[in-house]
């Protein structure tokens, strides 16, 4: 595909074995060709939403698919956050009131959505008792 690249390391610094090998490069979102070793896919875009320091994660470009990154061998977010040990790039979680702010907003929509069902309904049912008294 045209955002895959490949980059390869001057020939007189390259071993035998990188000479026969390529480093995979895929853009970043910021549209960077980045190396697959430095990018994580977005697996988990309600917790990466809160982030306050998003820039200093590398994800993969939005165009490429998390199935495609797996396969391509990128670590997920959620498997980056669960394996973090010590020494290893610490990536922060949501804050609490973050958190709490996007389930507020979820819960407002969904009580929005079932208001306007029940209205709905209650309109249909209001129009088909009128169609009744007419037709007697």
């Amino acid at each position: 595909p045209w955002w895959l690249g490949a980059k390869r390391r001057p020939a007189k610094m390259q071993t035998q074995k990188e000479k026969h090998s390529l480093e995979l490069l895929a853009p970043n979102h910021h549209g960077v060709l980045t190396p697959l070793t430095r990018l994580i896919f977005n697996d988990a875009p309600w917790i990466s939403s809160g982030l306050s320091n998003q820039d200093s994660i590398e994800f993969v470009h939005g165009a490429v698919t998390n199935d495609l990154a797996m396969k391509l061998g990128v670590q997920s977010f959620r498997k980056a956050l669960l394996s973090q040990k010590s020494g290893e790039k610490t990536i922060p979680c949501a804050s609490p009131a973050h958190v709490r702010a996007v389930l507020a907003r979820i819960e407002t929509s969904v009580a929005r959505s079932l208001a306007v069902e029940r209205k709905s309904k209650r309109t249909s049912e209001t129009r088909r008792r009128r169609r009744r008294r007419r037709s007697r």
